[in-house]
């Protein structure tokens, strides 16, 4: 038996993928004027350019509710977002990876959402736009989270360890564009 010590093609064209897609956002970050902006460029390159089905910039609200308010979105959504209806509270709709990212300040990642229980409010939503697999990365400001960059996929399992590190390090990157522009 043999096996194969390098990377795929589709490998090496998803990794490059990501790079421009690092690189892009950075173009954006360097150039913007405003948060708001700033976070619809990033969730537009995620799609256009890093190919996830859904990107979305979610903050952290200090209300009574823990909610989280939707911030910049692109792909395809059709109405997902507005009933999500999601608390950062440690209650049991704020079990979603992207609460969980907020409360924790880790990485969250859903590997399989039709089968994941943390995903049970969401789930049936999520299957009807495609969504098999997500992950939610914070923004941290300081000591603290003040929201989260998230993105579906279409492919199951889709986030592997590299993939992690290059978002983490887009997440990062966002979270300093909006600490420069406040």
């Amino acid at each position: 038996m043999t096996t194969n010590a390098h990377p795929s093609t589709e490998r090496l064209q998803q990794l490059n993928r990501m790079y421009r897609t690092i690189s892009r956002c950075n173009r954006y970050m360097i150039r913007a004027e405003d948060e708001q902006t700033l976070a619809q460029d990033f969730c537009s390159v995620m799609v256009e350019e890093g190919r996830y089905r859904m990107a979305w910039v979610g903050y952290a609200e200090s209300d009574e509710a823990r909610s989280i308010r939707l911030i910049a979105y692109a792909g395809l959504e059709n109405g997902y977002l507005e009933n999500l209806n999601l608390t950062w509270a440690d209650t049991d709709r704020g079990s979603g990876p992207g609460a969980r990212c907020i409360r924790e300040q880790t990485i969250q990642v859903t590997r399989d959402i039709a089968n994941d229980p943390q995903f049970v409010f969401w789930r049936e939503e999520a299957a009807k736009r495609g969504y098999a697999s997500s992950i939610a990365l914070p923004l941290k400001i300081g000591a603290g989270t003040i929201g989260f960059l998230g993105m579906y996929s279409e492919r199951g399992d889709a986030f592997d360890e590299e993939e992690i590190g290059l978002l983490t390090e887009a997440a990062d990157d966002l979270a300093y564009g909006i600490t420069v522009l406040r």
